[in-house]
C-alpha cells in the first residue's frame, strides 16, 4: 500500500507511467488544474497524403517536433514534469485519421495536473492525453477573409507572465471580448503591448503575420513579418521575427491570422477606436495605404487580397500536393499504432 500523503518530488520519471483509456469522469473537483489552472494543451494536425508510387496513400503528422518543443516549454512555464520528446511523438502518432484526402484530422495534446490541492502548490498526479477529430481543411480551396478589431480595454498577458506558454488561462478573459466583438461585425480581436500600446502582438487566439512584398507584382520580393515579444506564444509559422509597430500596418500588403486549427486566415481590415482618450498615431494620412479614418471614431487599415498563395503553398505541403523542402511532415507508420512508453 502506497503512503499518504506521497512524498514530495521535483521530477517525474515519465516512463513509469500507464497508458490507459482516459475516463474524464476520473478528474478530482479539487484538481489543481480546475482550481488553479495548472494545464496546457498543443494544436496539430495529421493529413492523408496522396497515393505514392506503390499505390497507397500514407498519414502524415506536420510539424510535431516543433509542437512537442513548445509543449514542454509550456509545461515547465506552470511547473508540470515536461513530457520526453519521443513519447509526444510517439503518442500523436498513435492517432489515426480515417477520413478522405483533403481533410486533416485535428490533435489537441493536454498535460494538466489532476492531484487534488486546497492551495496552489505542486500536485502529485499528473494526465498527459491526446484528443482527436476530423478538420475540414479549408485552406485548400481559399478561407474568406475577416475583419479584426485591436482590443485597447484588455489585456491578454502581462510582462514577465505566462503568455509565452500555451495554458488556458491565457485564453479565458479574452473570450468576452471576442464575444462582444463578433456582435459589432467582427471575426477576430488582436492584441497591442500593454505597456504603451505601441508594438503588435498577436490575435486572441492565434498569430499574427504580415506580408510585405517589394518589386512588380509578376517578380516581386516577399517578406513575413512575425511580431516578436515576450509575452505572445512562440510562433511555429516563421523562426525570423522582429518588433511590429501600430503604425507599420498601413505598409503591409497582406495581414494573415496564422492558427492550427483554421490554418492561415487571409484579415480583410484591421479596425481601431479612436477618439478622445486615444488619439491616433498614423503618420502622413495622405500617404499611407489603405487607411480610412471615418468621422465615427474608428480607424480602420484595409488589405486587397491577392490569390492568397502563401495560403495555398502551405496547404499543398500539408496534403502532399507540394514537394516538403523543409522536412515538415512526418510520416506515421502502421506500427506506430502499437505503442508503449515502458522501458
Amino acid at each position: 500500500m502506497s503512503t499518504f500523503p506521497p512524498p514530495p518530488t521535483n521530477k517525474l520519471d515519465w516512463s513509469s507511467g500507464k497508458i490507459l483509456k482516459f475516463d474524464q469522469d476520473d478528474v478530482h473537483g479539487l484538481a489543481s488544474a480546475l482550481n488553479y489552472g495548472q494545464q496546457i494543451f498543443e494544436c496539430l494536425k495529421a493529413f492523408r497524403m496522396p497515393p505514392g508510387d506503390a499505390g497507397s496513400d500514407s498519414i502524415a503528422l506536420f510539424r510535431p517536433d516543433c509542437h512537442g518543443k513548445r509543449f514542454r516549454h509550456s509545461a515547465e512555464v506552470v511547473d508540470m514534469p515536461p513530457i520526453p520528446a519521443d513519447m509526444f511523438q510517439q503518442a500523436c502518432r498513435a492517432a489515426w485519421p480515417s477520413t478522405p484526402t483533403g481533410w486533416g484530422m485535428y490533435l489537441r495534446p493536454l498535460l494538466f495536473a489532476s492531484g487534488p490541492s486546497l492551495v496552489p502548490h505542486p500536485t502529485h498526479g499528473w494526465i498527459f492525453c491526446i484528443y482527436v477529430a476530423p478538420l475540414s481543411f479549408g485552406a485548400l480551396d481559399g478561407m474568406p477573409p475577416v475583419k479584426a478589431l485591436i482590443l485597447d480595454d484588455f489585456d491578454r498577458a502581462a510582462p514577465r507572465g505566462t503568455g509565452h506558454a500555451k495554458t488556458g488561462g491565457n485564453y479565458a478573459g479574452s473570450i468576452p471580448w471576442i464575444m462582444q466583438a463578433k456582435t459589432a461585425g467582427f471575426d477576430l480581436t488582436l492584441h497591442l503591448d500593454c505597456m504603451r500600446r505601441e508594438m503588435i502582438e498577436e490575435f486572441s487566439a492565434s498569430g499574427f503575420l504580415a506580408v510585405r512584398k517589394t518589386g512588380t507584382s509578376a517578380d516581386s520580393d516577399i517578406t513575413l513579418v512575425v511580431p516578436d515579444s515576450p509575452t505572445v506564444l512562440p510562433s511555429l509559422t516563421s523562426d525570423s521575427k522582429r518588433r511590429v509597430r501600430y503604425e507599420e500596418l498601413p505598409y503591409f500588403d497582406e495581414v494573415m491570422s496564422a492558427g492550427t486549427g483554421t490554418g492561415l486566415v487571409p484579415v480583410r481590415s484591421i479596425t481601431r477606436r479612436v477618439g478622445p482618450l486615444l488619439t491616433s498615431k498614423m503618420p502622413n494620412y495622405d500617404t499611407t495605404r489603405h487607411l480610412h479614418v471615418g468621422s465615427d471614431g474608428f480607424e480602420t487599415i484595409q488589405y486587397i487580397q491577392d490569390e492568397q498563395q502563401l495560403v495555398a503553398q502551405l496547404g499543398g505541403i500539408q496534403v502532399g500536393k507540394l514537394e516538403d523542402k523543409f522536412g515538415w511532415c512526418c510520416e506515421v507508420l502502421a506500427e506506430d499504432a502499437h505503442i508503449t512508453f515502458n522501458r
